[in-house]
């Protein structure tokens, strides 16, 4: 499995077990972690993680609260790390799944410039899907708006935000051409999500002549 350092590998795993098995899990958790360790800075990432859990193990049962919360903070910080390193390594980055997956794990990681970025083109695919499914249009235009909205990209969320409050009105006037029954409660129904939306971005003159229309409902 470790070529390089096999058998002193081994010495320090057979110690780690020998300690835990005579319950000296202190002792026993430094040495998994350490292993653990070893394996992450020789690129074995995926033994790190079976180490990591004999550490968690012997943590717990020395009763070592603190240490435990402290592994899985470094942890997690870790393979979140990892995450963004695959990620770039990858040639598909137009993924949007991928691009989701990329732009939380930057915000965790509390890399706001190159999450914008990351955002800004997971956004622009959002735009691209609404032409190849038009009728996910307020889908995608609502998860465009909530990503714009986190990265407090104010113009964009407001350009968004319109778009959508439009393609409601686009919709009420499609019903009201129809001969359905209720065509006027949906109608009206959109004019709410109409205005709601044009509340949040204080378009105030915009909300005021569509409560008008909809009193004329």
């Amino acid at each position: 499995m470790l070529p390089d350092f096999e058998e002193s590998f081994e010495v320090l795993y057979q110690d780690a077990i020998a300690n835990f098995d005579t319950s000296r899990f202190k002792d026993s958790a430094k040495g998994f972690q350490y292993l653990s360790e070893l394996c992450i800075k020789n690129k074995y990432v995926e033994d790190s993680i079976y180490f990591a859990y004999r550490t968690a193990i012997a943590y717990k049962s020395a009763e070592l609260d603190i240490e435990l919360i402290k592994l899985y903070r470094n942890i997690g910080v870790f393979f979140l790390k990892h995450t963004a390193e695959l990620i770039n390594k990858l040639e598909d980055k137009e993924n949007i799944d991928l691009l989701n997956v990329y732009q939380s794990t930057l915000k965790i990681l509390g890399k706001p410039k190159l999450r914008k970025q990351v955002v800004h083109r997971l956004i622009s695919l959002y735009l691209d899907e609404i032409k190849i499914t038009p009728m996910k249009k307020d889908y995608y235009l609502e998860k465009a708006i909530k990503l714009s909205v986190d990265i407090h990209d104010n113009k964009l969320t407001r350009k968004l935000v319109t778009r959508l409050a439009n393609y409601f009105l686009d919709e009420k006037d499609k019903i009201l051409q129809q001969e359905i029954m209720d065509a006027d409660i949906i109608a009206r129904k959109y004019m709410e999500k109409a205005i709601k939306l044009y509340e949040s971005i204080d378009n105030n003159s915009v909300v005021i002549k569509l409560q008008d229309e909809m009193g004329e409902l």
